[in-house]
């Protein structure tokens, strides 16, 4: 019965964003985000890698039930919100153009610290297979510099800060990061269809195109970036001709995986030992920190003891386990709210910082919040607020004092 109503479901809600509805927002982007990692619920199962071997285990109808909610709420706060909220695109406050010198001193800032990056930390991991997620410093900065002058150059429509974004994020793939591109790519795209976007998403073919050509080779990603950063080109091309390294990618990709958490964790009613979620006072600046166990850490340790890589997290999974389904419902409803909120804000906001800010911090929350903890995603996106807020008072602080004039170098 789940089955039947979650693919009804499914079915309408497609039309009804490709089809019916004439615009793109926030809300949208919270369809496709949620659409893309709950794909295992179409299939009607999820994967898990041990070893060599793949297993495929059926998804449980409690996870339906939760996924059926989530969908459900989008859809009825997107209709709430094309009822009562909607503002015609030739009367929204989305374009106000920034300063160009404030989109000059961005990209001066990020060209200064890639420059700081590849003399202190950068050389040194050429040629070499890295987890640049434990990197900290000046990579940090760095690679956060790629999403704020991506954010800052498409709404400009400066041309030649998107080309060095882009170059900064597959610098970083090289490196072997691909959070900041794939949030670089989501926010350019979503930009272009924000302010574009006046007839049903079915008419812009080519820019689906694109986007799909753009991602197909990310899911790929993992595969085939080890031989590139030891520069062993004959594996790379055995990989990339073997047939079976995009069969196995495309049952093991990021949402097989994470799904895979959320369906053991509601079908064993797992419950961990130390509450993951007190860890989000650890946000509070000048609070006392205290250490906790990470959700990973206690459920890869239970529910996985013989997956030997690190399988990541899943917000609704952390929730329900440190809690019970009717506060997944409830934090369904919030997340919703939070798209909502969002793209309220950002057509209303008439300020070109605050725009980049919500455009910026609103893509890389709506789209990765499915796949990490809800302490590491909220760090992800102080980190980066925190960064751009410095850098835009910088420039004013600068400017005010006759640092930086309108035609900025």
């Amino acid at each position: 019965m789940e089955k039947m109503i979650f693919y009804i479901l499914i079915l309408y809600s497609i039309y009804y964003f490709m089809k019916k509805r004439k615009c793109f927002d926030f809300l949208s982007l919270m369809f496709f985000s949620t659409l893309f990692y709950f794909l295992p619920t179409i299939v009607g199962f999820v994967t898990l890698k041990e070893s060599d071997s793949i297993s495929y285990i059926e998804i449980d109808n409690k996870m339906y039930k939760i996924v059926i909610l989530l969908f459900l709420l989008i859809i009825l706060i997107t209709k709430f919100y094309d009822k009562f909220l909607h503002i015609r695109l030739d009367e929204k406050n989305n374009y106000i153009s920034l300063d160009k010198s404030f989109v000059k001193f961005c990209l001066y800032l990020f060209i200064f610290i890639s420059i700081l990056f590849y003399t202190t930390q950068g050389h040194l991991m050429i040629g070499k297979v890295r987890d640049v997620s434990k990197m900290v410093g000046i990579y940090k900065v760095w690679s956060n510099m790629i999403l704020i002058l991506g954010g800052v150059s498409i709404i400009s429509n400066n041309r030649l800060g998107i080309i060095v974004s882009l170059c900064g994020s597959i610098f970083d793939l090289y490196l072997g990061d691909r959070t900041m591109s794939v949030i670089l790519i989501i926010t350019l795209f979503s930009y272009t269809l924000i302010k574009n976007c006046n007839k049903n998403l079915f008419s812009y073919k080519k820019i689906i195109i694109l986007i799909l050509m753009v991602v197909s080779p990310l899911l790929m990603y993992k595969k085939l970036i080890g031989p590139i950063q030891r520069g062993d080109i004959n594996e790379f091309i055995t990989r990339a001709t073997n047939i079976e390294t995009y069969t196995n990618s495309l049952v093991s990709i990021e949402p097989f995986t994470t799904q895979c958490i959320l369906n053991e964790v509601v079908s064993k009613n797992y419950k961990v030992e130390e509450n993951t979620l007190k860890s989000v006072k650890n946000l509070i600046p000048f609070s006392k920190k205290t250490y906790t166990k990470t959700f990973n850490e206690q459920m890869q340790k239970d529910l996985f003891p013989k997956v030997k890589y690190g399988m990541g997290s899943n917000i609704w999974a952390e929730i329900y386990s440190n809690s019970n389904i009717y506060i997944v419902y409830i934090s369904c409803l919030i997340y919703v709210i939070i798209g909502l909120l969002s793209t309220v804000l950002y057509e209303k906001s008439p300020n070109e910082f605050v725009k980049v800010a919500i455009l910026i911090s609103s893509c890389f929350f709506i789209f990765y919040i499915h796949r990490n903890s809800i302490t590491y995603q909220l760090n992800l996106n102080l980190r980066v607020m925190y960064l751009y807020f410095a850098v835009v008072l910088s420039y004013k602080v600068l400017k005010k004092l006759k640092y930086i004039s309108i035609n900025f170098l």
